[in-house]
């Protein structure tokens, strides 16, 4: 993957997913602090805006994803979870923060969300990467957090 920012500069591979979650984070900061109560609503409608400018750059891997854990699950073989761990050890930190994101957001919350609780593909997930710390991190089942769930 490459990204090249507003000043011409090029940036590669992973660093592009430090990046894709910095801008997440400042549209974030666009709408403001929640109010007190449910945060689903609207932390969708925040990676929702987030989503729609940079869809052209993220979906595909989104998509990718996605289709690589459900060819597991529908899979017949044995002990699926070995084979999503493979795929999880993969991921860095902020590709599994922008996934925990992608995955609550209205195109992601039916069928990848599942996926990612099941397998705990949030494993590695740092807690402190998650925009509104705990209160996000509640918006998973503790499946979601395998053997780090907090």
């Amino acid at each position: 993957m490459e990204l090249v920012d507003g000043k011409a500069n090029v940036i590669r591979s992973r660093n592009c997913f430090y990046t894709w979650f910095s801008r997440l984070r400042d549209t974030h900061a666009r709408f403001g602090v929640y109010p007190d109560g449910e945060d689903l609503e609207p932390t969708q409608k925040v990676y929702e805006a987030f989503y729609k400018e940079y869809q052209h750059e993220l979906g595909h891997y989104f998509r990718h994803l996605y289709h690589v854990f459900k060819f597991v699950d529908e899979s017949p073989i044995e002990n699926k979870k070995k084979y999503t761990s493979i795929v999880r050890a993969q991921l860095s930190a902020y590709e599994q923060a922008l996934l925990f994101y992608n995955c609550v957001s209205r195109s992601g919350i039916a069928r990848f969300k599942p996926l990612v609780e099941r397998y705990a593909l949030l494993e590695n997930l740092p807690p402190d990467l998650l925009i509104m710390g705990r209160r996000h991190y509640d918006l998973y089942a503790q499946s979601a957090y395998g053997e780090n769930a907090v």
